[in-house]
């Protein structure tokens, strides 16, 4: 390794045949460095280079090109302008391969043909044999990139972030092997469509609402996304769709089997003040929430109240194309209660095939009631006459509740959901990915779409009452338990709170709501759901009894469920969870009044983890790596965002020592010895 980052004065490197057995090169923030020495050529084993923060990467790159196996290239922050010599050396070069030669008669145009963006210039020396590019905080716009990448056909890791794209670049589109790509922090940033279908982990932002677009044929990724300044909800186009139903055509409706919607004033229904009635559609189902208490006409003889229902799919002429589900909440008092769902359960039992859709959402309910309602795109392949059928429903028992279910079936030859139906992961296509350990049972959850794998064991859903025994028992007591449903409510309840700092008459709100939480008691499944619920009901009485709740309690709630929900699990699945997106959003939460030295080693050994990822993109092993070494400075940064500013007391830890990692002051590094 050669590391002569920050060294502002120097301005010319050379002398590599020294060297012959460099593997990384690092030039980072070398500002004044305006040569490579060619003699770099003779490196073969150089894998990385590092030109980040460098003032004239042009020239510099017209000599790295010459480097046969290169195969990590940082540029971050290198766009920063070339000397008119420099610019004037690529306007020659270009001429000469298209053979225009300059000299007095060259026309002006051909001269101006001939010059190059700037940073274009750049990547018309980016080696094709690279594995990694990363081109952050560049500037870089659409415009930016040349027409043709199609030389850089070995890459598999791409960095966009912070930058001006307001789309993904075509070029990207034709990266046949890229796997990892990061287009953060593009705050200009509208639309991603036509990702390469190889990829299997994409990260990105939009500042405001935004499209994403994933051909038919992508599989499963692990997503990693973020709005600024709003709130989650993207339209990822073959994963997730939400419509105003204000837009959504008559015909459509009509084919869902919601014709009772057709001619309503959605403003006059909206769950929600401040919201609209959307129709969200996902593994081929559609679903959408709405003020009301009536049972429509086309629900006849499937109704019933309480969590579950079995019944056989009645003989018909015509081809089933759809089941409807309705569920209609509503209080037996004038007070506001929570409608709310966490899972549908529908089973063919005949079939020996099972579907668990993850709805978790809910609204406030009011007087007039709320319905939820849900088609589910299944056809002759899942469900035929004599099936007999089994729904089972996730919520609570303190609203008064009917459930209904009406069969759809084609009557016209007109099919108008063609559009939806040509969706890869949905009922009828590929659910392959969602099939959990059961042969025919499929969790419908976004958290597999965005990464977690499809071998997750059953119990993966925590459920306070085991939901092992078999469909056929469709007891009245089957109760779930959602740690999202239960954060919601204390979220909720912390937000209306607004600026005070305490609750003067919160408790009984939680009280109210935490049915959800504090139900059931008994820990019968050992899975930690029910110490997390007393210790949160603890804190509740406690509180009661003070008549007041600070917000940092509320925190240390969410804390403890979360911790009491993660920590019991098996180890395999703690590893899952921790990496899920839901639950990277409550991170602010697992801090709350929490060992800091902990929360550090655990930055500190993410770090050791991406040091071994780079050993082995660049070695293609690790197994003969016996340290890592991390600078201080880089930790100091990830715990920047903890407010941690002082790192001596983590030093002088026990954690820290037992973690197997030891301080060298004077290189400003962590050192980390492996253990195999």
């Amino acid at each position: 390794i050669l590391n002569l980052s920050f060294c502002e004065q120097l301005w010319s490197v050379g002398g590599f045949s020294e060297f012959p057995a460099l593997e990384r090169l690092i030039l980072s923030n070398c500002s004044s460095l305006i040569e490579v020495c060619e003699s770099i050529e003779q490196c073969d084993g150089l894998d990385l280079i590092d030109l980040s923060y460098c003032n004239n990467t042009g020239k510099l790159l017209r000599t790295i090109n010459k480097v046969k196996n290169v195969k990590i290239l940082k540029l971050d922050g290198c766009n920063r302008g070339e000397t008119t010599i420099e610019m004037r050396d690529d306007v020659e070069e270009t001429l000469n391969r298209n053979h225009i030669g300059m000299n007095s008669q060259t026309s002006s145009s051909a001269i101006m043909e001939a010059i190059p963006r700037a940073f274009e210039s750049y990547l018309i020396f980016v080696p094709s044999s690279l594995v990694c590019l990363s081109l952050e905080d560049n500037n870089l716009s659409n415009e930016s990139f040349p027409m043709d990448m199609s030389s850089l056909s070995m890459l598999k890791e791409l960095y966009l972030d912070d930058n001006l794209l307001v789309s993904l670049p075509n070029w990207v589109k034709s990266l046949s092997r890229l796997e990892i790509l990061s287009i953060c922090e593009n705050f200009s940033l509208k639309s991603l469509k036509h990702p390469p279908p190889t990829l299997k982990e994409l990260r990105y932002g939009f500042d405001g609402d935004g499209e994403v677009i994933f051909n038919r044929e992508m599989s499963p990724i692990l997503l990693s996304y973020s709005r600024y300044a709003t709130s989650l909800g993207d339209n990822i186009e073959g994963m997730v769709k939400e419509e105003d139903m204000r837009d959504v055509e008559e015909k459509v409706l009509r084919s869902l089997g919601w014709s009772h919607l057709v001619n309503l004033d959605f403003t006059e229904i909206q769950p929600i003040e401040s919201g609209r009635v959307k129709m969200v559609y996902e593994f081929g189902i559609f679903s959408t929430w709405y003020v009301g208490k009536e049972m429509p006409n086309c629900v006849s003889d499937i109704r019933w109240e309480g969590s579950s229902i079995s019944f056989t799919i009645p003989s018909s002429h015509c081809n089933l194309r759809g089941l409807n589900f309705f569920c209609l909440f509503t209080s037996g008092d004038d007070e506001d209660f929570l409608a709310y769902i966490s899972k549908i359960r529908i089973s063919n039992i005949t079939k020996m095939c099972t579907w668990i859709y993850n709805v978790s959402e809910g609204f406030q309910g009011i007087r007039e009631g709320i319905t939820y309602l849900s088609h589910w795109m299944f056809g002759k392949n899942e469900m035929e006459d004599g099936d007999q059928i089994a729904v089972i429903l996730d919520v609570k028992d303190f609203v008064t509740r009917e459930c209904g279910v009406s069969l759809v079936y084609d009557e016209d030859e007109e099919d108008v959901l063609g559009y939806y139906k040509s969706w890869n992961h949905i009922i009828g296509g590929d659910l392959s990915p969602f099939q959990s350990t059961t042969p025919g049972k499929y969790h419908l959850h976004q958290i597999r779409f965005t990464g977690i794998g499809t071998g997750w064991p059953d119990y993966n859903y925590i459920e306070i009452d085991s939901f092992s025994q078999s469909v056929n028992s469709f007891s009245q007591g089957n109760d779930f338990f959602s740690p999202n449903a239960a954060i919601h409510v204390l979220e909720t309840i912390k937000a209306d709170a607004g600026a005070s700092k305490t609750y003067p008459q919160q408790a009984g709100t939680i009280r109210k709501g935490g049915h959800i939480v504090i139900k059931n008691r008994d820990c019968k499944n050992g899975q930690g759901v029910s110490i997390a619920v007393r210790h949160i009901e603890s804190m509740i009485q406690k509180s009661e009894a003070h008549a007041r709740m600070h917000l940092e309690d509320v925190d240390m709630a969410i804390r403890v469920l979360l911790d009491s929900f993660i920590s019991t699990q098996k180890f395999g699945v703690q590893k899952a969870l921790q990496k899920v997106d839901g639950m990277q959003s409550f991170k602010k939460y697992m801090t709350s009044k929490k060992d800091f030295n902990a929360i550090v080693l655990h930055l500190l050994n993410q770090l050791v983890k991406e040091a071994l990822h780079f050993e082995e993109i660049v070695s293609g092993s690790n197994k003969d790596v016996t340290h890592i070494d991390v600078k201080v400075e880089e930790l100091q940064s990830k715990v920047l965002d903890y407010g941690i500013t002082d790192l001596k007391a983590f030093f002088s830890s026990v954690e820290f020592g037992r973690g197997n990692f030891e301080l060298d002051k004077e290189r400003s590094v962590i050192r980390h010895h492996l253990v195999r």
